[in-house]
Protein backbone atom coordinates (compact mmCIF):
# COMPACT_ATOMS: atom_id res chain seq x y z
CA UNK A 1 0.00 0.00 0.00
CA UNK A 2 1.62 3.45 -0.99
CA UNK A 3 1.84 6.16 1.62
CA UNK A 4 -0.37 8.29 -0.11
CA UNK A 5 -3.02 5.62 0.21
CA UNK A 6 -2.24 5.06 3.75
CA UNK A 7 -2.38 8.95 4.31
CA UNK A 8 -6.32 9.31 3.12
CA UNK A 9 -7.28 6.34 5.14
CA UNK A 10 -5.90 7.79 7.90
CA UNK A 11 -7.77 10.82 6.95
CA UNK A 12 -11.20 9.11 6.38
CA UNK A 13 -10.77 7.35 9.20
CA UNK A 14 -10.82 10.35 11.42
CA UNK A 15 -13.38 11.87 9.58
CA UNK A 16 -15.66 9.13 9.62
CA UNK A 17 -14.96 8.83 13.73
CA UNK A 18 -15.55 12.48 14.20
CA UNK A 19 -18.71 11.98 12.40
CA UNK A 20 -19.84 8.63 13.94
CA UNK A 21 -19.39 10.93 17.58
CA UNK A 22 -20.94 14.00 16.69
CA UNK A 23 -23.95 12.98 14.94
CA UNK A 24 -25.29 16.97 14.38
CA UNK A 25 -21.93 18.30 13.50
CA UNK A 26 -21.41 19.08 10.05
CA UNK A 27 -18.75 17.73 7.25
CA UNK A 28 -16.63 20.56 7.07
CA UNK A 29 -16.64 20.25 10.98
CA UNK A 30 -15.69 16.73 11.11
CA UNK A 31 -13.35 17.29 8.96
CA UNK A 32 -11.62 20.22 11.06
CA UNK A 33 -11.57 18.29 13.72
CA UNK A 34 -10.21 15.29 12.29
CA UNK A 35 -7.31 17.17 11.26
CA UNK A 36 -6.67 18.81 14.22
CA UNK A 37 -2.77 19.09 14.69
CA UNK A 38 -2.04 15.87 12.54
CA UNK A 39 0.72 17.68 10.62
CA UNK A 40 -1.25 16.35 7.34
CA UNK A 41 0.31 18.14 3.96
CA UNK A 42 -1.41 20.36 1.98
CA UNK A 43 -1.52 17.78 -1.14
CA UNK A 44 -3.71 15.18 1.55
CA UNK A 45 -6.17 17.78 2.64
CA UNK A 46 -6.69 18.33 -0.75
CA UNK A 47 -7.44 15.03 -1.96
CA UNK A 48 -9.41 14.14 1.80
CA UNK A 49 -11.54 17.49 0.91
CA UNK A 50 -12.65 16.35 -2.69
CA UNK A 51 -13.17 13.22 -1.13
CA UNK A 52 -14.74 13.45 2.10
CA UNK A 53 -17.24 16.66 1.20
CA UNK A 54 -19.87 16.14 -0.63
CA UNK A 55 -20.73 18.11 -3.84
CA UNK A 56 -23.32 20.09 -2.42
CA UNK A 57 -20.81 22.03 -0.13
CA UNK A 58 -18.04 22.26 -2.71
CA UNK A 59 -16.51 25.35 -2.71
CA UNK A 60 -15.91 28.26 -5.48
CA UNK A 61 -11.81 28.19 -6.58
CA UNK A 62 -10.89 30.92 -4.24
CA UNK A 63 -13.02 29.84 -1.34
CA UNK A 64 -11.75 25.88 -1.69
CA UNK A 65 -8.00 27.46 -1.25
CA UNK A 66 -8.60 29.91 1.43
CA UNK A 67 -10.23 27.19 3.27
CA UNK A 68 -7.41 24.83 2.12
CA UNK A 69 -4.86 27.16 4.14
CA UNK A 70 -7.03 27.15 7.05
CA UNK A 71 -7.50 23.35 6.99
CA UNK A 72 -3.33 23.17 6.63
CA UNK A 73 -3.01 25.49 9.64
CA UNK A 74 -5.55 23.47 11.63
CA UNK A 75 -3.25 20.10 11.05
CA UNK A 76 -0.25 21.54 12.09
CA UNK A 77 0.88 21.71 15.64
CA UNK A 78 1.34 24.92 17.68
CA UNK A 79 5.16 25.11 17.15
CA UNK A 80 4.49 25.14 13.79
CA UNK A 81 1.63 27.57 13.92
CA UNK A 82 4.37 30.34 15.64
CA UNK A 83 6.30 29.69 12.75
CA UNK A 84 4.17 29.79 10.16
CA UNK A 85 2.93 33.52 11.68
CA UNK A 86 6.52 34.82 12.06
CA UNK A 87 7.32 33.94 8.64
CA UNK A 88 3.73 36.03 7.51
CA UNK A 89 5.13 38.69 9.71
CA UNK A 90 8.65 38.86 7.77
CA UNK A 91 6.77 39.05 4.29
CA UNK A 92 4.63 42.09 5.31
Amino acid sequence: MSVKLKIMKSIKALFLEKQRSNPYWGDIICLVEAVRQKKFSKFSLRKAMDELIPETHRFRKLDKMSYLEFLHTVSNTPEEQLKQAKNLLKEV
